[in-house]
């Protein structure tokens, strides 16, 4: 019996997967397929950030991500290559409030976990163009790679990647002239 690929829409879509080699929610990683799967040439740069998170994927899947507090201190030292970031004990990345998005603190549904892109711009206009609420929360030219979901993805990435594995399905079947 052949294994299901870890996109698999019959798998639970909040249980953490690698998406261009970045720890992410798979609800999340639906979504930023459908995008692919329409055009979007992007790609998935950071997502979860949470400790526990980036040890067990490191171990896993031979990376060496890092967390937010290593992003931290490298912006507090103002060391070469590092962009502002927010403590650890907040930020989407972690699944904490930081003000912007949710109180200061406070936990995070899961589909509000901060996602960090290349192409944010064509990525928006086509997860738009389909209806999903996702949003640039920050209005600063070093944290336009960041974006959000503003309400849950699942259910629609979901639908929209079944149809389209359908699709795929009837054209390989179809026969060709």
């Amino acid at each position: 019996m052949s294994r299901l690929p870890l996109l698999s829409t019959v798998y639970p879509a909040w249980h953490i997967v690698k998406f261009d080699n970045v720890p992410v929610y798979r609800g999340l990683a639906w979504a930023l397929q459908d995008a692919r799967n329409n055009g979007w040439k992007g790609h998935l740069v950071s997502a979860d950030r949470r400790v526990s998170t980036i040890k067990s994927f490191n171990k896993r899947h031979k990376t060496k991500l890092h967390d937010q507090a290593y992003l931290f201190n490298g912006w507090t030292k103002r060391l070469p290559g590092f962009l502002p970031a927010n403590p650890p004990t907040q930020g989407s990345h972690l699944l904490l409030g930081d003000g912007t998005i949710g109180h200061v603190g406070h936990k995070l549904r899961p589909y509000q976990l901060g996602l960090d892109v290349t192409e944010w711009d064509d990525l928006l206009r086509v997860l738009h163009r389909y209806g999903y609420k996702v949003h640039q929360p920050y209005h600063t030219a070093s944290e336009a790679h960041h974006v959000n979901f503003a309400a849950s993805p699942a259910k629609l990435a979901r639908r929209r990647l079944n149809a389209h594995a359908s699709r795929l399905h009837r054209h390989k079947k179809s026969p060709r002239k």
